[in-house]
C-alpha cells in the first residue's frame, strides 16, 4: 500500500477517555492510563488535532518484556502510529508494515513480516535521542481493516540494545478501524442517455438543433459555380439524477462513422472533399472539446473526456455537442451529394461518490 507518508518527533500525545481494546495486565493498563493523562496535561496550552485512540499495544522484547507501547490514532485526515518507549531507551531504528485485508482469515497468508522489508522505515542514529515517534498516514488510500507489523531497534543509556515487535513477537496484528473515527467509502456511479441516430446537415437551410434538424437526409447539389456546401447540428446532453457530490467524472460517448479525417469521394468524374467536426461545450457556450482533421480519432470510436467540478449545478449536468459538415467539389462538372445517418451510442457519465462507512 502506497500512501504519503511524513515521519514526526511526538512531543505530546491526547487520548481520549474511551479506549477500544482491553489489556490483559491490569498493572500496565494503569501504567498506560496514568501516562496518557500526563501527557494531556502537558498539552493543554497546544493547539491539537482532534484524534481517536483506536488501539494500543506493547512493545515486546524476545524475553517477552515491556519496553514500551504503540499507539494508533485516527484524525480526520490521518492515521498516526505512534511509537512510546520506556524511560531510559532510544530508538535506534523503527519501520512500520501495513497490509490490505479484506477480512481477518487473510493473516493466515501474510506469512512473518521482515523488518528490513517494511514499506515505512526511519533511522534514528546519529540525531538527538528519541524515545517517542509517529508515522503519520493518509487515509485516503488506508484500508480501516488491515493488518500491521510495528517493529524498532532500540538503546537504553547503558548501551544495552534491543529489538521490539507491537503486541506480538515477528508477527502481523489484525487491525480493525472501521469503528473507530470517520471513514468513508467511494463509490462509482454511472448515469446514461438513450443512443441517437441523426444526419448531420448539408446545408445552412436544413441546420439547426436536433430534433427539429437532423431526423432526415438532406441533399445539396454541388457545381463549379458553387462548389462548397456546409451544415450544422446542435444537440443536447441533459444529465440528470446525478450524486450531488461526484468526483473525478469521465464522460463517455461511442460515435458510429464520424469522418473527423477528409475523405474524398469519386462518383461520376467527380471528387468530392468531406470533413465533419465535432464540438462539445457548456449550456453557457464554453468550448469544452472539439474534434476535428487534427484529431486521432476516425470513423467509428469510443472518446472520453473528464469533467470539471464546476460544470454541475447540483444533480445536473447539461451540455451542448455540435455537429458540422463540409462538402466541396474539388473537380467534376457537378453531382448531388446526400448524407447518411450516424449515431451516438453508449452516452454515460460516470465519477466516483463518497459516503459514511
Amino acid at each position: 500500500m502506497k500512501n504519503s507518508i511524513c515521519a514526526i518527533v511526538v512531543l505530546c500525545l491526547t487520548f481520549v477517555s474511551c479506549q477500544k481494546d482491553e489489556l490483559t495486565d491490569v498493572t500496565m493498563f494503569q501504567t498506560v492510563d496514568t501516562n496518557a493523562a500526563d501527557l494531556e496535561t502537558r498539552g493543554h496550552n497546544q493547539t491539537r488535532v482532534k484524534e481517536e485512540l483506536c488501539l494500543y499495544s506493547p512493545l515486546v522484547s524476545s524475553t517477552d518484556a515491556y519496553l514500551g507501547w504503540v499507539y494508533i490514532t485516527v484524525s480526520e485526515d490521518f492515521v498516526k502510529v505512534n511509537y512510546q518507549l520506556n524511560k531510559g531507551w532510544r530508538f535506534s531504528t523503527t519501520s512500520l508494515d501495513i497490509l490490505e485485508s479484506t477480512n481477518y482469515t487473510d493473516i493466515l497468508d501474510v506469512g512473518t513480516p521482515v523488518a528490513s522489508d517494511f514499506e515505512y522505515q526511519t533511522n534514528h542514529k546519529g540525531g538527538a535521542p528519541v524515545s517517542e515517534f509517529a508515522y503519520k498516514i493518509s487515509k485516503v488510500d488506508f484500508n480501516p481493516l488491515a493488518f500491521f507489523a510495528s517493529h524498532a531497534l532500540i538503546a537504553n543509556d547503558e548501551g544495552k540494545t534491543s529489538n521490539v515487535w507491537a503486541d506480538i513477537w515477528e508477527s502481523y496484528i489484525s487491525l480493525d478501524l472501521r469503528t473507530c473515527g470517520t471513514w468513508y467509502v467511494e463509490t462509482e456511479a454511472c448515469v446514461g442517455l438513450d443512443n441517437t441516430e441523426f444526419f448531420i446537415p448539408l446545408s445552412e437551410e436544413t441546420s439547426g438543433r436536433y430534433p427539429h434538424a437532423g431526423t432526415t437526409s438532406d441533399v445539396v447539389t454541388l457545381t463549379p459555380e458553387s462548389p462548397i456546401a456546409e451544415g450544422h447540428l446542435t444537440m443536447d446532453l441533459n444529465f440528470g439524477g446525478l450524486p450531488e457530490e461526484m468526483d473525478d467524472a469521465i464522460l463517455s460517448i461511442e460515435f458510429i462513422d464520424l469522418d473527423l479525417h477528409q475523405d474524398l469521394i469519386t462518383a461520376g468524374g467527380n471528387v468530392i472533399a468531406f470533413e465533419e467536426t465535432f464540438t462539445l461545450s457548456t449550456d453557457e457556450g464554453e468550448i469544452l472539446a472539439i474534434l476535428d482533421k487534427s484529431s486521432l480519432f476516425d470513423g467509428s470510436f469510443v472518446w472520453t473526456i473528464e469533467i470539471d467540478d464546476d460544470e454541475f449545478e447540483g444533480s445536473f449536468l447539461n451540455l451542448n455537442v455540435t455537429y458540422t459538415s463540409r462538402l466541396e467539389l474539388m473537380s467534376g462538372n457537378g453531382i448531388n451529394v446526400s448524407n447518411t445517418s450516424e449515431e451516438m451510442i453508449n452516452i454515460g457519465i460516470c465519477g466516483m461518490t463518497s459516503s459514511e462507512l
